[in-house]
């Protein structure tokens, strides 16, 4: 059964029919960021090593199926029906979909309901970017609105801490630290935690100096940085004019005093000895 073939003028290998019994990947980007996807667009993303410093993760020839990956979902409002471009994880008529892998980009298109898409997986050089292109790739005859989403999920994988294991380089260790931040979900001591316990400063500092703010807040609530560590931030801060961050951290330091009881200024939780 054939699958798909080459196009010799465009440089494309086509595979018309996306249902390919193994994974048919292409790689994606020549630099510092990377990517394998496949045919479906199931994949993954690394910085500089796939095997240390994976972004997302992936499971190829796994079960349910390669999964995750770098989806882009449509619905239409006025039937409630809803697809995705590259066929899954949403599935439907095989006749809808096909795949080009070119050099160092992939081309996803579907036609379904009357309305034509595509999607590109590319890697610009010179950047540490993924980009989804869909410049005007929606056709359809009538008037219709569509909604899209991509998904845009927190990083959390179990091979997390077993690549920050393996990181011996103090800056390579500081990035990936931040790059994981979003992912913190309250999880006991693992080596990536017990890090960023005891780089907390360090790490808090590069957030503002990066204007990470999402990041920054997350990283509050972890409740790794100490009292002291808390009044060193809110000083550069507050030199810097970054009077945002200087803000949050007033908050933070706020909502983690103590408050009163309401038998005086006792400790929270604290019994009375009644003789």
């Amino acid at each position: 059964m054939q699958y798909g073939h080459f196009d010799p003028q465009k440089r494309e290998y086509i595979i018309d029919r996306v249902d390919v019994p193994v994974s048919w990947t292409n790689y994606l980007g020549v630099e510092e960021l990377c990517a394998v996807v496949n045919h479906t667009a199931g994949g993954y993303l690394f910085y500089k090593s796939p095997e240390h410093h994976r972004i997302t993760r992936f499971r190829p020839n796994g079960v349910p199926a390669d999964r995750p990956g770098h989806y882009l979902y449509l619905r239409d409002d006025e039937t409630g029906e809803y697809w995705s471009v590259s066929w899954q994880p949403c599935g439907g008529d095989l006749r809808d979909y096909r795949c080009r892998h070119g050099l160092s980009y992939s081309v996803y298109e579907c036609g379904r309901g009357g309305i034509r898409a595509a999607q590109t997986l590319l890697i610009p050089r010179g950047e540490r970017t993924e980009l989804f292109l869909i410049p005007g790739s929606l056709r359809r005859s009538a008037a219709c609105h569509l909604e899209m989403a991509w998904n845009g999920g927190g990083i959390d994988y179990e091979e997390y801490d077993a690549c920050f294991r393996e990181i011996t380089d103090p800056e390579e260790r500081l990035e990936f630290a931040r790059q994981g931040i979003l992912r913190l979900k309250g999880e006991e001591d693992t080596p990536y935690t017990t890090y960023m316990k005891h780089s907390a400063l360090k790490i808090a500092s590069s957030l503002v100096e990066g204007r990470k703010e999402e990041e920054f807040l997350a990283f509050l609530e972890e409740r790794y940085l100490s009292e002291a560590a808390l009044a060193k931030l809110l000083k550069m801060t507050n030199k810097a004019g970054l009077t945002t961050y200087s803000a949050y951290i007033l908050k933070y330091q706020n909502e983690k005093r103590p408050r009163d009881t309401k038998a005086g200024k006792g400790i929270p939780g604290q019994r009375k000895l009644v003789l």
